[in-house]
């Protein structure tokens, strides 16, 4: 799985710092998993958090 992360300033219109230069994350490069690989790493790994379920 690849992601490729990248950060843009934007002037924020809503919320708490209107009129603000934030810096947003954002994806640019997503290459997905075949399901077969998703289904045998999720039964390899037990959850890390069992309340979560």
């Amino acid at each position: 799985m690849a992601i490729k992360v990248i950060a843009r300033q934007t002037l924020q219109t809503i919320g708490k710092y209107v009129g603000t230069y934030r810096f947003v994350m954002q994806t640019q490069l997503y290459n997905s998993l075949s399901q077969a690989k998703v289904i045998k790493e999720a039964s390899l790994r037990p959850p890390e958090n069992v309340s979560d379920f």
